[in-house]
């Protein structure tokens, strides 16, 4: 299932103050919806076949697309409720005023979502678990079941709501007390798409099946997806993930039965995967995958692969953004700490590699990243400065060809750091190398104090980790007190840095 709230930073009344608004329609978050999809098909191998959406706000446009195109089974129905919100921050909008009170699947109408009709998805009334025992609704369901009438009835709550566990066992309580009243109700607990199929008395269970494969045209990629029976879905939903990590729903026409292709190409070398999620009439589901790149391979300090030396490491839990632990070595004058931490390449291409800690106070400088390739030094990095913590450091880049042993070793030694701290946590290794890939060393620059009428200016630090040549055509800014000293256009070389010189200059005093 999926939960989706439509957000939106955005300053409704004009009134120069930004907010994460509710959107006024759903097409304002259609892109980040897709991107959402995208993102949890491709990284988790998860596509929705139910949904609730968030604070229970639907429009029509919102409820095409989930019947055409996404899923067949919406839970959102919250009758009677109705609330608008003016004022910035809005919220909760949403109006479920017409829909059914009955806890009977409808098809929701094409011309309003709120009442049955004739579209190809169902929508279910749902309710908090609040509403359940405050309304006593689960009476209400208990007697239209005694009369004969079947239902499916969503009874929900947030996870991280304190009394969670403590509501399902209120209404299984409930629920049971009933069945002293209405001796002739069963009912049953069931997922979404368990219920649905239930209720509709049906007997397939089977996914379907479906062939996804590529068609190539020199450097461009389209994608073919045949199925063995006809789908809930007017289309396959088909994504791609590339290289600059992003993600990319790709629309898909018919050429054949039950068969179809992507109408744009994308091109081969910026592929990292693609996904097709297919979902048949009844809600069984087919995920299919194509990798043309490795995930991102994470190695933690509390990872198998990940060895120290020294004798004074020690296990610290508290500050840790990444894992549940990190480790961290207190240094004397006389010792030094090491840590590696190991990986056998799977797929031969380009990997980065990235080195992330965390907030530990006194921390020592002048480390030492030494990687090797099948145990042979090939890179050295050393930082004076100990890193900057809660972010990704890069360190190097290298190619790789199937079965490599990679290790990546940090070495510090105590001289002159008696009582400084090591922290080893976390190796990112990413084959998410792009062609080009303009990195800054610093966010925000900071010229300092500056008299009236002078000039200042200082360093930025720019980085190429792509592969081929990067070229610069301008540097742009709002003022016209601040620019760029250098020649353009400025070409940086794969895996190298530029230094441009920014100047501002501060204008006189009013009146000097």
């Amino acid at each position: 299932s999926l939960h989706y709230h439509t957000f939106i930073w955005s300053d409704f009344n004009q009134d120069a103050h930004f907010y994460w608004n509710q959107a006024d329609k759903f097409m304002d978050c259609f892109d980040d919806f897709n991107y959402t999809l995208s993102q949890f098909l491709l990284e988790e191998q998860i596509f929705p076949v139910s949904f609730r959406s968030g604070w229970h706000y639907m429009d029509n446009d919102w409820q095409h697309y989930l019947d055409d195109y996404i899923l067949p089974y919406s839970l959102h129905n919250d009758y009677p409720a109705k609330h608008l919100d003016l004022e910035e921050p809005i919220d909760n909008n949403y109006d479920w005023s017409l829909a059914p009170a009955t806890f009977v699947p409808f098809r929701p109408s094409r011309e309003n979502y709120q009442l049955p009709g004739d579209g190809p998805g169902w929508n279910v009334r749902s309710a908090h678990f609040y509403h359940v025992l405050h309304d006593d609704l689960i009476d209400t369901v208990f007697a239209a079941a005694q009369n004969g009438q079947d239902q499916v009835a969503c009874f929900w709550g947030h996870l991280p709501e304190s009394d969670f566990i403590q509501n399902i066992e209120r209404i299984n309580t409930v629920a049971h007390d009933r069945i002293k009243n209405y001796p002739d109700v069963k009912f049953y607990y069931c997922t979404a798409i368990e219920a649905m199929q239930r209720w509709r008395n049906s007997p397939d269970f089977q996914p379907p099946e479906i062939e996804f494969q590529e068609k190539t045209s020199g450097e461009d990629v389209y994608f073919e997806i045949r199925t063995h029976e006809k789908i809930f879905q007017k289309t396959p939903f088909i994504a791609v993930k590339d290289v600059y990590e992003d993600y990319q729903v790709l629309s898909c026409q018919p050429i054949g039965i039950n068969t179809w292709q992507t109408s744009i190409p994308v091109k081969r070398k910026f592929l990292a995967k693609a996904g097709a999620a297919v979902c048949d009439t009844l809600g069984n589901q087919t995920l299919k995958f194509l990798q043309y790149l490795p995930d991102d391979v994470f190695i933690d300090n509390s990872d198998d692969n990940f060895t120290m030396i020294g004798r004074n490491w020690r296990e610290v839990t508290t500050g840790i953004p990444w894992g549940m632990n990190a480790h961290v070595y207190t240094l004397s004058d006389t010792d030094s700490a090491i840590a590696r931490w190991e990986y056998i390449i799977e797929q031969q291409a380009y990997y980065n590699f990235f080195i992330h800690v965390p907030d530990i106070q006194n921390l020592a400088g002048n480390l030492f990243y030494i990687i090797y390739t099948n145990q042979t030094p090939i890179d050295t990095l050393n930082y004076l400065q100990p890193l900057t913590p809660n972010k990704w450091h890069y360190l190097t880049t290298i190619y790789s060809t199937a079965g490599d042993e990679v290790t990546v070793e940090l070495k510090v030694c105590g001289a002159g750091q008696n009582s400084k701290n090591v922290v080893a946590d976390v190796l990112k290794i990413s084959a998410m190398v792009r062609d080009r890939d303009l990195q800054l060393t610093k966010e925000i620059l900071d010229f300092g104090e500056i008299s009236c009428g002078d000039t200042i200016s200082t360093s930025l630090h720019l980085k190429n980790l792509g592969l081929e040549i990067l070229s610069i055509r301008d540097f742009l800014a709002k003022s016209g007190k601040f620019w760029a000293d250098v020649n353009l256009p400025l070409e940086i070389n794969p895996m190298s840095e530029a230094v441009v010189i920014i100047k501002f200059s501060s204008p006189l005093r009013s009146g000097a």
